[in-house]
């Protein structure tokens, strides 16, 4: 009976021994023999926390094709402000801008040149793949950051992609922008009258484009700014029939040819 609890009680005390012997051990590694333990905490890593105000963020850049839209930063949060769409390919203005272009022989420069890869009358929709659009951009309507008021500016934005050429975004696009007036397959002339084409393809008035004035502020408040009134025939009436149909484009192409060109001009 006393060899049974002499054994008992050696496993006892035996079991106490390592217990104490190994939460010393483990002990002394983490905090040496310091009192402290501050060696046994975690190591934190400390990283930067990101601002949520966008004033202080780096300014945003979306890349449209060539061109870029810049997000501009400031004290104060602001829209996006739109840049004029511009070729991939550098370079100024071409002679064709100081030129007076016929639009009727833009129109034959057009056909030879252009319209393979742009379209009849520029509508687009041809493909080119590899580009990140996946077609040619149309001209008709053309890019509305190249419209300007205007004429000498919207044409010298028609004329930096006809002049220099431009390759389309994208990891390897099929058709590219030639630079017809860099390589000589257009005079300045030619390239004068294909802007007076487009331009007749995609007209812009003042009116259409000017931005809102600053409403006018008085002892009442701010006011707002006048819109214009949308054009009304001088006859009276309400909409026809054919608001509610489905018109075809050829098929209009021909009654405006017979019916409408001679006083309208054609197109």
């Amino acid at each position: 009976m006393d060899d049974f609890r002499k054994i008992t009680y050696g496993v006892i005390v035996g079991f106490v021994v390592m217990l104490v012997f190994w939460i010393s051990f483990l002990t002394f590694t983490g905090c040496g023999s310091s009192l402290n333990c501050a060696g046994a905490a975690p190591t934190i890593e400390r990283t930067s926390i990101p601002s949520l105000i966008p004033a202080t963020l780096p300014p945003l850049n979306r890349a449209l094709g060539p061109a870029q839209v810049a997000v501009a930063s400031g004290p104060a949060q602001t829209q996006p402000a739109e840049t004029v769409a511009r070729p991939s390919n550098p370079g100024g203005p071409g002679p064709a801008v100081g030129l007076t272009g016929d639009v009727n022989a833009g129109k034959q420069v057009f056909v030879a040149n252009c319209e393979t890869c742009h379209g009849a009358q520029g509508v687009g929709g041809v493909p080119n793949p590899g580009s990140s659009d996946g077609t040619i951009p149309p001209l008709n309507p053309i890019d509305p950051t190249l419209q300007d008021p205007d004429r000498k500016t919207y044409a010298t934005n028609v004329d930096l992609f006809i002049e220099h050429g431009s390759v389309p975004a994208g990891p390897n696009p099929t058709r590219s922008m030639l630079p017809w007036g860099d390589k000589g397959l257009l005079t300045g002339q030619q390239i004068a009258d294909v802007i007076a084409y487009i331009i007749s393809l995609n007209p812009v008035s003042a009116s259409a484009t000017a931005k809102p004035t600053t409403a006018a502020t008085g002892a009442a408040g701010t006011q707002p700014a006048a819109t214009p009134e949308i054009a009304r025939p001088s006859n009276p009436g309400g909409p026809g029939p054919a608001v509610g149909l489905t018109g075809d484009v050829n098929a209009g192409k021909q009654v405006f040819a017979a019916n409408c060109e001679t006083c309208h001009g054609a197109q």
